[in-house]
C-alpha cells in the first residue's frame, strides 16, 4: 500500500479537526461582539415572543 493511502486517514482527521476548530472561533467571537455590543447600548436583547429575531 502506498505512503498516500496509508495517509488519507490522518489527512482527514486534520481536515476534521481544522474545521471544527475554526467554527468554534467564529462563534466565541461572534458572543465576544455581542456581549460588547450589549455593553455599550447597541444590541438590545432578542425577545422570546418573536420568531424573526
Amino acid at each position: 500500500m502506498s505512503t498516500f493511502f496509508k495517509s488519507i486517514p490522518v489527512r482527514w482527521r486534520v481536515m476534521r479537526r481544522r474545521r471544527r476548530s475554526h467554527r468554534n472561533t467564529i462563534e466565541v467571537l461572534r458572543q465576544f461582539n455581542d456581549h460588547l455590543l450589549k455593553d455599550i447600548g447597541l444590541n438590545e436583547p432578542c425577545s422570546t415572543d418573536d420568531p424573526w429575531l
